[in-house]
């Protein structure tokens, strides 16, 4: 996508629009994490473009293009979801926007940061599934609280939730479902319960007796610990 061609825009404005027809979703996600910038440094159309508007980093081509892409989004009836990249880079407004945030580095400060200015948000850096560990990994899957972050009852309101992510670097149909089941479950009913429903040992013969469950039909799930499941 070339962010400086106003065809760019009016592509995705179609696009979204036939999404909206199709789709009956209230949400829509627009993604901004991880943007490869070479790309777009490297086109001298691009470089010319920015040097005519002064504009002095492939960052505020991202700013550019993502603060298009959601007015289309609102235009189009939908609202955006967004990695937390899009407002590292300064871009303001638009807080009717949620804000997934992966951050594995400064993931407290980030939360703070967006839910103090009033953005919600969707955390999801303790559920990485495709980060595998050896042993009950699942256990700091299911200990973590999203609220952990320093801040005021209002900014923990901006909490709406969380999602386990699974990323296919390393997965393919061969181990996909191993990877996913059964710590999704532990991740599901840490976000589905109240914060004092942490306690993973408690939670291991739940999760025990689920894999093998899902064992007997037909799921791959991974082993939560040594054992083996009675008929």
């Amino acid at each position: 996508m070339n962010p400086t061609l106003e065809s760019t825009y009016e592509f995705m404005d179609k696009f979204f629009q036939e999404l909206r027809e199709v789709f009956d979703d209230e949400f829509i996600h627009l993604g901004g994490d991880e943007v490869d910038h070479l790309c777009w440094s490297s086109n001298h159309e691009i470089r010319d473009w920015m040097d005519k508007r002064d504009y002095r980093f492939t960052e505020d081509l991202v700013d550019l293009y993502m603060s298009r892409l959601m007015r289309i989004s609102k235009k189009r009836n939908f609202k955006s979801i967004v990695w937390h990249e899009t407002f590292k880079n300064g871009l303001q407004g638009f807080q009717d926007t949620v804000v997934q945030v992966w951050d594995q580095i400064t993931p407290e400060n980030t939360l703070s940061q967006l839910t103090s200015t009033g953005y919600d948000v969707i955390v999801s850096y303790p559920w990485y599934l495709d980060h595998l560990r050896y042993g009950e990994s699942w256990k700091k899957m299911y200990e973590f609280e999203p609220n952990i972050f320093s801040g005021s009852e209002e900014m923990h309101g901006h909490v709406l939730g969380g999602e386990a992510c699974m990323w296919g670097e390393y997965f393919d149909e061969t181990n996909f479902l191993t990877g996913i089941w059964p710590r999704t479950s532990a991740v599901a009913e840490r976000l589905w319960s109240s914060s004092s429903v942490n306690d993973a040992n408690a939670a291991s013969a739940r999760l025990y007796k689920h894999r093998c469950r899902m064992i007997k039909r037909g799921i791959p799930a991974h082993p939560t610990r040594t054992g083996i499941c009675s008929d």
